[in-house]
């Protein structure tokens, strides 16, 4: 240490810049290993957690992102369960209504509309399942919030929350008509495994599919635990659609 005095001041500014940044090079490595090992981020996925590798070098600030994203989610979810358990205590619901939604507000803003014109409205709860975070998507549903009750939860599966990694766009991936002889040739992920057309996998519409299932099954086994399903109709609605006052 008494050494490292005795060296010039302009040689001692630059090996005290060194070791800086070695050590927050470093702890950015701890931070991303610590949520790559202990439950990746702790998004729940029904009955356990969700594997993510994230590690994004060209970007490390674009990781940062998506994992603030993530964990917003995550929080997000919770609430959803909490205010469903909340719901269940003051009222019981004829209808469960299920709406999926990407990013399309004019289309959400009408299906709004529709709903609060429908008759008996008040009877249901409206879940919407969001693929996107979008705040001023997510606050669409207040504007109607005084007509009926609405939950709001989060696909964590979502392009947005894996844009570089499976179930996202991966670099390794084959683009989707490329022909399994250029795949096969070219070596990308899964290039013995075409659909039955012969195209390959493409994230954003794959995407569409994936949140219907994991929106049908997180909301029949939420409504099932939290929700009196004595005389219950559920419902899965598309937001391209407006709904007749009599729809019920």
């Amino acid at each position: 240490m008494t050494a490292f005095f005795h060296v010039r001041p302009s040689r001692r500014f630059i090996i005290s810049a060194f070791v800086f940044t070695v050590f927050i090079w470093l702890f950015y490595l701890a931070v991303i290993a610590r949520h790559n090992n202990q439950g990746h981020l702790m998004i729940p996925v029904d009955d356990g957690f969700h594997n993510v590798t994230l590690f994004n070098e060209a970007d490390p600030m674009k990781d940062i992102k998506v994992l603030a994203l993530r964990e917003l989610v995550s929080e997000r979810n919770l609430q959803a369960i909490k205010r469903l358990k909340d719901l269940s205590n003051i009222k019981v619901f004829r209808y469960v209504m299920v709406v999926q939604v990407h990013d399309r507000k004019t289309y959400i803003k009408a299906m709004l509309e529709s709903l609060a014109g429908l008759r008996n409205i008040r009877d249901a709860l409206v879940i919407f399942s969001h693929d996107v975070v979008d705040e001023e998507i997510d606050s669409l549903p207040f504007t109607v919030s005084k007509s009926f009750e609405t939950v709001q939860i989060y696909f964590p599966h979502s392009l947005q929350l894996h844009p570089d990694r499976f179930p996202g766009t991966c670099p390794e991936d084959c683009p989707d008509r490329v022909g399994k002889a250029e795949a096969t040739k070219r070596r990308c992920l899964f290039h013995d495994h075409p659909d039955t057309y012969g195209n390959y996998r493409t994230p954003r519409l794959t995407q569409v599919k994936h949140h219907w299932w994991w929106k049908v099954r997180k909301t029949f086994r939420a409504s099932k635990s939290y929700i009196d399903d004595s005389g219950r109709r559920n419902m899965s609605l598309k937001k391209k659609f407006s709904n007749f006052p009599t729809s019920f």
